[in-house]
């Protein structure tokens, strides 16, 4: 009987972007399972619960991340690796190197900057990275765009078959996910926009800490405006698509949004980002909000494509169908078919 393939997936948790790094590693992770293959977290799970509560409910074994590049090929060797996946931005060359100096196929996931990973495959799944050239490791392929986003399962079990058109409603249901940004007032600065409109809507903002859920319930909605405040919880990709608009931060989680159909307005938060807004705002696939801090400053900032996002029902249906067809939702098995043509 032959013996189960093994991929050991280094998944950083521990930094502001950690959420954004496991949603991707789950995503391959599912993908690799449905084929047959095992898959161990090489993570600091204490670091999130969130994320550990995610992979333990995937069943997937973890083991803690080690240090030098040698403690890493003595940890492959010792997990019995068939290939190995890194989605860290922190790690140092020298770890790239060696690993894949093992012989094993390596995969690295990579966000514009390559940040010294080295890899036999470079993913990049960012809005219009196949636009962008960088000088490559030897013998390395690049995987870039949309594409190749990878996307979870319950993403892809709630993608509609056909592309949505969202209902002309007098009170549209707006769903506001910032749950991934690290700043306790951008939920309540969205909806102070959204209040600025004057338009009637029922937004519910999920915001994992209390305390930011608390500012959103303090904001004032003028007549015929509805808001809530929830954790995060296992229903997003369902409450996306029931949603007949959703404002997000840019970032590598606006694929799901864009490939459930969602109408989406969009903000940045980080100098990161800014590349995936404008290129998005370029191709006319979301409505711009501009920076959450401009609108913390004033929220009339973004009120009056606030209130066209609200207001424009034809407009969120070409919205919706743009996303739609922009990601299809076959990029992890486009990114697990090259990983695993290489074993």
């Amino acid at each position: 009987m032959a013996r189960t393939r093994r991929v050991a997936v280094r998944c950083d948790l521990a930094t502001a972007t950690g959420r954004l790094h496991v949603v991707r590693s789950l995503a391959l992770a599912e993908e690799l399972a449905l084929r047959g293959v095992q898959v161990l977290f090489v993570a600091d799970v204490e670091a999130d619960d969130w994320a550990h509560m995610q992979i333990a409910a995937r069943g997937l074994e973890t083991v803690p991340p080690v240090t030098t590049a040698d403690d890493y090929v003595e940890l492959v060797d010792r997990l019995a690796a068939d290939a190995v996946v890194f989605d860290a931005h922190r790690l140092p060359h020298e770890v790239y190197t060696a690993v894949r100096g093992t012989g094993r196929p390596t995969l690295a996931a990579v966000d514009g900057d390559l940040r010294g990973a080295e890899a036999d495959l470079l993913l990049d799944p960012n809005v219009a990275a196949e636009e962008v050239q960088h000088r490559l490791p030897r013998d390395c392929t690049r995987l870039a765009g949309l594409e190749y986003a990878p996307l979870r399962n319950d993403v892809l079990a709630n993608r509609p078959i056909s592309a949505p058109v969202p209902a002309s409603v007098e009170a549209p249901r707006v769903l506001v996910l910032l749950d991934d940004v690290d700043m306790p007032d951008a939920g309540a600065w969205v909806v102070r926009t959204l209040v600025a409109t004057g338009r009637p809507f029922d937004v519910t903002v999920v915001a994992p800490e209390a305390e930011a859920r608390e500012q959103v319930q303090a904001v004032r909605p003028a007549p015929r405006q509805g808001i809530a405040a929830i954790a995060p919880d296992t229903r997003l990709a369902e409450r996306v698509v029931r949603s007949d608009a959703v404002v997000a931060a840019a970032g590598p989680s606006t694929a799901e949004l864009l490939c459930l159909g969602a109408a989406v307005g969009l903000v940045w938060v980080t100098d990161a980002d800014v590349e995936t807004y404008r290129q998005l705002m370029v191709q006319r696939a979301v409505i711009g909000l501009g920076s959450v801090e401009a609108l913390g400053k004033d929220p009339d900032a973004g009120a009056e494509q606030a209130a066209r996002l609200l207001s424009d029902s034809r407009e969120r249906a070409r919205l919706a169908e743009s996303g739609w067809r922009r990601v299809d939702g076959l990029g992890r098995a486009r990114v697990v078919d090259a990983l695993v043509g290489l074993l």
